[in-house]
């Protein structure tokens, strides 16, 4: 028989209906695992694979929050991250393109103790991912990550500027390159990325103490002046 497993992925089914729970979520993943190993056919066995991915999925994100969205994070986010890693890493084993499970990985990846290869590695899987998906402001926000990351100027320009044609909203990208540019004395170059990002939010920080930077190196101080009184 092939399909020894329909019993199991039926009560998986239900339990991820009624799930409300991390134990809740952990019987589900129980429960696809053990009717893909007593077999399933082919279409439940796809079934199986794309339940027990987003349960997965759904867990470690759970995992993930006291770690990426508090500040400061959980004083277990170590423990947290590993948890959240685990469940993010059986999920892209069996589809590598879950774009949200491999961005996470990225965002975990490089914290302080992470593994910077596992990071890159997870991030351009998920621009890829986003990229298929025409996800386009998701793979904007996923090359914004990569270019942070990069190391070399002239990759990180180019993931950036990428991001920005992709999602004129997407601040990051803009700001960053703003910020090389004046880094590298090309003022005006810079200031009119700066510009741009203030146009969309006025309250960016960053931005105005960048470009108070570049107009203090073309001389033009009582401009400088306004934004760093902004800032301040």
């Amino acid at each position: 028989a092939d399909n020894e497993g329909q019993d199991q992925l039926d009560q998986a089914t239900l339990a991820k209906l009624e799930a409300k729970t991390l134990n809740d979520l952990g019987k589900v993943i129980d429960l696809c695992e053990e009717a893909l190993q007593k077999g399933l056919n082919e279409g439940n066995t796809n079934f199986a694979h794309q339940l027990l991915t987003s349960t997965l999925t759904q867990r470690g994100t759970f995992y993930t929050k006291p770690v990426l969205d508090r500040s400061p994070p959980s004083p277990q986010w170590q423990q947290l991250r590993k948890l959240a890693l685990a469940d993010f890493q059986r999920a892209v084993d069996i589809d590598p393109g879950l774009g949200n499970a491999q961005m996470l990985i990225a965002r975990l990846q490089v914290l302080p103790g992470g593994d910077r290869k596992l990071a890159m590695d997870a991030v351009t899987s998920a621009i890829e991912a986003f990229a298929q998906a025409e996800k386009k402001r998701d793979q904007s926000k996923a090359l914004t990550l990569r270019g942070r990351m990069e190391e070399d100027t002239e990759k990180r320009l180019a993931d950036f500027t990428k991001a920005i044609e992709l999602d004129e909203l997407n601040t990051e990208p803009r700001r960053l390159r703003g910020i090389i540019r004046v880094q590298n004395q090309e003022f005006e170059e810079g200031l009119a990325d700066l510009t741009k990002v203030l146009e969309i939010d006025s309250e960016d920080v960053q931005a105005h103490q960048a470009a108070a930077e570049a107009l203090t190196s073309m001389e033009k101080f009582d401009e400088a002046l306004e934004h760093l009184n902004k800032s301040i």
